[in-house]
């Protein structure tokens, strides 16, 4: 099972991080262009409060666990489009698979596992 990364969690987050170490991070990966530069990450924060404000603690929690009525009436209720807000809900999922992905192969490393290949994950 994959880890979950929530919605309080990752406004945690991004309210602990500095503008200067988010447009430096966004600069190393590829195909960023100038939007890491054009981003103003406080915006973004203060865009993602009313959406925590319109989910319940579970829906926080596990976001997509949330059927697509209800991601409609959160949609609403916190100024965002039903897309963006499927958008975001699908990249906290990816985001959760790839820090798990990263965890098992530390994990098999730190065993001593190298050599062979890490199980399959399904």
């Amino acid at each position: 099972m994959p880890l979950r990364i929530s919605i309080d969690a990752m406004l945690n987050h991004l309210e602990h991080s500095k503008q200067e170490d988010f447009t430096r991070l966004a600069a190393r990966i590829p195909n960023t262009g100038n939007w890491a530069e054009s981003f103003d990450l406080a915006k973004y924060i203060e865009r993602l409060r009313p959406l925590r404000d319109a989910m319940t603690p579970g829906e926080r929690l596990e976001p997509t666990t949330i059927d697509s009525r209800r991601r409609a009436q959160i949609a609403v209720e916190s100024g965002w489009d039903v897309e963006a807000l499927e958008s975001l809900i699908y990249s906290l999922q990816r985001l959760s698979r790839l820090s798990d992905s990263y965890s098992s192969l530390t994990t098999w490393r730190v065993l001593g596992f190298s050599r062979f290949r890490p199980p399959d994950r399904a």
